[in-house]
């Protein structure tokens, strides 16, 4: 059975350091028995949720893979030009949510808050049919205080005919 369908596997506080290299996060799918509309998955690999520090936080990746669950990366600090993302060079399969108004923050690679952010020679694909985006950005702020640069990153973020397919989606909260 699934386990950690609501908790990631590795949870940092906001004001904190975290790199990891040469990891592979593999997560569980099962059919939902209770509910037989969708499947239970592992929540994600890596979560950073908004607290009250005022300290940077900066979460490195590098030449990981994710496979076997919702998302990969939730990551939503709130310091904006302080905070930094940097994934390069990893392989990731995520499977979404199979709700009948699927999210793009469910159903993506990367969920994140505007901060100093590199994705850097990654590749993703979908391994559900409501993947609709590869890197989903919630912007609250203005961007013209962080860097986003996103540079050799392909993939296919679904493979239904006629889908929505999206590198990154700005959800504008405003």
């Amino acid at each position: 059975i699934a386990t950690m369908t609501s908790v990631p596997m590795i949870e940092m506080n906001e004001g904190t350091n975290f790199h990891c290299k040469n990891v592979s996060f593999f997560g569980r799918i099962n059919i939902d028995l209770i509910d037989s509309s969708g499947w239970l998955k592992t929540f994600c690999a890596i979560s950073c949720i908004s607290g009250s520090s005022t300290l940077a936080t900066n979460l490195e990746i590098d030449h990981c893979y994710f496979d076997g669950m919702k998302i990969g990366v939730y990551y939503l600090p709130n310091n904006s030009d302080l905070d930094s993302l940097s994934l390069t060079n990893c392989k990731a399969r995520t499977f979404g949510d199979e709700s009948s108004s699927p999210s793009y923050d469910n159903n993506s690679f990367v969920v994140f808050t505007p901060c100093n952010t590199q994705f850097i020679n990654n590749y993703y694909v979908a391994g559900g049919d409501t993947i609709n985006a590869c890197i989903v950005l919630y912007n609250d702020v203005n961007l013209d205080t962080v860097k986003i640069n996103i540079t050799g990153t392909s993939g296919n973020p679904s493979y239904r005919i006629n889908a929505e397919r999206n590198l990154l989606v700005n959800l504008d909260s405003s």
